[in-house]
């Protein structure tokens, strides 16, 4: 009879020291798993902190890229103008200055 008792205690103990295993071995894997997530999300930040730091960068170089090839197109269309202004300009007082004379005589020896 005590024997009988002996080995259900054994069982018992046994269950116990079961049980208590599968839920140390079950606390060990959610925080092994706990640990793995918070790194990938960690990881994932910081890759997704990198991509946008590159991608403003990019940006704001092709800002500037465009604002500087903008204000060159500006200046080549100014200094354009400026010259046809000055060439037109040159243009009128040469012609001016060659015919003008030829006609001042033509209609002072008409008159």
């Amino acid at each position: 009879n005590s024997l009988f008792f002996i080995i259900i205690i054994i069982i018992i103990i046994i269950i116990i020291i079961t049980v208590i295993a599968i839920v140390i071995i079950i606390i060990i894997i959610i925080i092994i798993i706990i640990i793995i997530v918070i790194i990938i999300i960690v990881v994932i930040i910081i890759i997704i902190i990198i991509i946008t730091v590159i991608a403003i960068v990019i940006i704001i170089t092709v800002i500037a890229i465009v604002i500087v090839v903008v204000i060159i197109i500006i200046i080549i269309i100014i200094t354009v103008i400026i010259s046809v202004i000055i060439f037109v300009v040159a243009i009128i007082i040469a012609y001016y200055i060659i015919y003008q004379p030829y006609c001042l005589s033509q209609l002072l020896t008409l008159h």
